[in-house]
Formats: structure tokens, sequence, C-alpha cells
């Protein structure tokens, strides 16, 4: 299955997926030696509560998971472009906009008001 890409990892993502009741943490079973193949003692993952031997970003379930997500359109990414018709640089605490202007001579700094 080719699962599409998504704009960070899925450690990242499973907080927000958590949040949002789209998944719940799975208890995984203790794995005994001997020890399967993909087995990482180095590696854990949080989508099983911490357990030790695979890392969230290689666990295919979760992936299969997000990928039903996306598929039925209850999980989407947008992109965080600059936009001007969505972002009005409204959030802003100062009453000024300093900007340097060359006029043939020494640099004047002037101060802009912003309207309100």
């Amino acid at each position: 299955m080719n699962f599409t890409p998504i704009p960070m990892t899925y450690t990242k993502l499973l907080p927000d997926l958590l949040k949002n009741s789209l998944v719940v943490l799975c208890p995984a079973k203790v794995v005994q030696p001997p020890y399967p193949r993909y087995y990482d003692p180095n590696a854990k993952c949080e989508y099983h509560s911490g357990e030790i031997g695979h890392s969230t970003e290689n666990y295919r379930a979760l992936k299969y998971k997000v990928q039903s997500l996306i598929d039925s359109k209850w999980l989407t990414f947008q992109e965080q472009k600059p936009s001007v018709e969505q972002n009005l640089l409204c959030g802003h605490t100062s009453s000024t906009v300093n900007v340097i202007m060359e006029e043939g001579g020494p640099i004047l700094v002037r101060s802009i008001h912003k309207m309100k």
C-alpha cells in the first residue's frame, strides 16, 4: 500500500490524533525472546504507551489508521503558506512599523502608524 505523505512525523501527529479522539492508545503484547526480526531494543512506540521494540514511525498499523482517516476525510492537512487573504498581519502588538528608506542621501527612518 502507498501511504499519503504527511507533513510531519507520526510521532508529532499522534498527540493531535489522541486529543481529537481519532485514535486511542493500544496496549502492546510484551515481546519475549526469541525476538522478531523487526525488534529494536532502542526504539519505543508512543502509540503503544512507550512500549519498547519498535518506533512510532515504523508501526505500520498506525500508518494504516492514519491513511484510513485521510481517505475518509476525517484527517486533512492544509499547507501553511503566507496569504494576504487569510493573514492580514493583525496579530502584531505594536502600533507602529519602522521603515528604512533611502532618499538620495542619508538613510531616513520613518514610523508608519497602523490604521485602526
